[in-house]
């Protein structure tokens, strides 16, 4: 578990859905949107893929 991970459980910032994603319970700033993916995803993603808009359209597709 990551130093980052680590100290937003302890905080009460992050929260276990499942055995494989976790969920932050307030903002919280990252450097990148892959960072973020990968912290509540549990795992290494591309984070201007992985998220979505209500429409379904990427990071990617919407800011690059």
């Amino acid at each position: 578990m990551t130093k980052l991970k680590e100290s937003l459980f302890s905080s009460g910032k992050l929260v276990a859905v499942n055995d494989k994603s976790y969920k932050l319970t307030e903002n919280h700033l990252f450097k990148t949107p892959s960072g973020a993916s990968a912290l509540v995803s549990g795992r290494s993603t591309n984070g201007w893929i992985e998220w979505k808009n209500e429409s379904g359209e990427t990071l990617d597709s919407v800011y690059r």
